[in-house]
């Protein structure tokens, strides 16, 4: 893969990429290990979180990752993998504290649909880097 395009330019915007990963992040947990008093399963009864919002969780918290390591000495592909890696591995540390809240129930497609939507915004991330770079 090419090696990323200088991007001196974004060092300044790095604390706000690193707070909006990490605001993004809290917020992933929140959700992921909120209780309801009733015992019910919330993942699978509230109709705002059905299975796109696990894709979508995790395809911004990539992004917003991504954008955090921008101005660091990595090449592209390492940033993509330790951001995909990282996103993948909250997703599934997520999914295994829900089984300490009551009324949760830790899911394995929950994981795989939370890789998925890392995978999509490694894939769009790899692409538009590769167009900056050539332009």
């Amino acid at each position: 893969m090419p090696s990323r395009p200088d991007l001196g330019s974004m060092a300044g915007r790095r604390p706000l990429s690193a707070a909006a990963a990490v605001t993004w992040a809290v917020a992933i947990g929140w959700i992921s290990v909120m209780s309801d008093p009733s015992g019910t399963d919330l993942g699978r009864s509230l109709d705002w979180l059905p299975t796109a919002a696990h894709f979508t969780f995790y395809f911004g918290l990539t992004v917003l990752s991504f954008l955090w390591l921008e101005g660091a000495k990595h090449s592209l592909s390492i940033s993509l993998g330790l951001v995909f890696l990282a996103a993948v591995g909250y997703g599934a540390i997520m999914e295994l504290a829900q089984f300490q809240v009551p009324g949760r129930t830790p899911s394995m497609w929950d994981v795989g649909v939370n890789a998925v939507g890392a995978l999509a915004a490694v894939g769009l991330l790899g692409l538009l880097s590769l167009v900056r770079s050539r332009m």
